[in-house]
């Protein structure tokens, strides 16, 4: 063989190793292609979706929770309902105590013994649990007509605290041995959304 035919013979051996040399480098390029824009966003794409999923589940325990405490808590209420009822005629209402102020009329009528209503400042102290509202009740009678009175306050359908008793002999003409002159200061309890 000759030298020209050496160089003929060397030139496609060169040639094919360049063409597999781009063909790898290609097919590199290709597959970092492949590896940064259709697998790694299929692989951010699905932990995105796994941790979205995983908080989706966290917010639908959490929704089963409070429909089921909901569910238990609506059940109480209406077993409970009688009792709740109970309580929430202890407390009058504030805005409007007419109710109360009938009551304290009646039970005086019922005790013979006539009274005089007033309001007080109320003043809410850090040691009371709800608002309250205060009266003076000024009155005369004989004394064991003024303890059925406080008797049947203290037994009242309201939750009424006796704040200070004031009981001094009756001294004007026409008054009756025994008859007493009363004062009563009161504080009743309110229902708690009515008073700031």
């Amino acid at each position: 063989m000759t030298l020209k035919n050496k160089i003929n013979l060397s030139l496609p051996a060169q040639i094919l190793e360049h063409k597999t040399w781009v063909g790898l480098v290609a097919f590199s390029i290709l597959i970092i292609c492949l590896i940064v824009f259709v697998i790694e966003p299929l692989f951010i794409g699905i932990k995105n979706n796994s941790e979205d999923l995983i908080f989706q589940r966290q917010q639908f325990t959490s929704l089963k929770t409070k429909i089921k405490n909901l569910q238990e808590f609506k059940v109480f209420s209406q077993s409970r309902r009688k009792n709740l009822d109970k309580i929430d005629k202890l407390f009058i209402n504030s805005d409007m105590p007419v109710e109360f102020i009938s009551f304290l009329e009646s039970v005086s009528q019922d005790c013979q013994i006539p009274i005089k209503i007033s309001s007080l400042p109320s003043k809410r102290e850090k040691e009371d649990p709800w608002p309250s509202l205060n009266f003076q009740l000024s009155s005369f009678g004989a004394l064991p007509e003024f303890l059925r009175f406080l008797e049947k306050l203290e037994n009242s359908p309201y939750l009424i605290t006796i704040q200070n008793v004031n009981i001094r002999k009756f001294m004007e003409q026409g008054a009756l041995p025994g008859d007493v002159n009363i004062n009563l200061s009161i504080k009743v309890y309110a229902k708690a959304n009515q008073i700031q």
